[in-house]
């Protein structure tokens, strides 16, 4: 009985200590999808809102009071992403 314990002890240390990769692909090298210039690849749907790029940022400007919506969507669709944004909202405006 001592033996089976140390075998499945020492079977358990190794495969704790044996390295294995995390990953068999390497990682892909993220891609930006805004350039900080301008709106290029980029389409604007609905006309209620202002869009422009303002120091590197995307800034779109709603009006309130109205029930039709400006979004920003990009040209190109992508699957298995990540998306990453820094939002900065003002505080007086409705968001329902």
């Amino acid at each position: 009985m001592k033996t089976g314990i140390t075998i499945l002890i020492g079977a358990l240390l190794t495969a704790c200590i044996v390295p294995r990769p995390l990953s068999a692909q390497p990682a892909p090298e993220w891609k930006k999808i805004f350039n900080g210039e301008n709106l290029d690849g980029w389409a604007i749907t609905g006309d209620k809102g202002k869009v422009s790029v303002q120091n590197n940022s995307i800034v779109l400007n709603m009006k309130a009071n109205t029930t039709e919506h400006t979004f920003l969507r990009t040209d190109k669709t992508y699957r298995d992403f990540i998306f990453e944004v820094d939002c900065k909202r003002d505080s007086s405006f409705q968001y329902g």
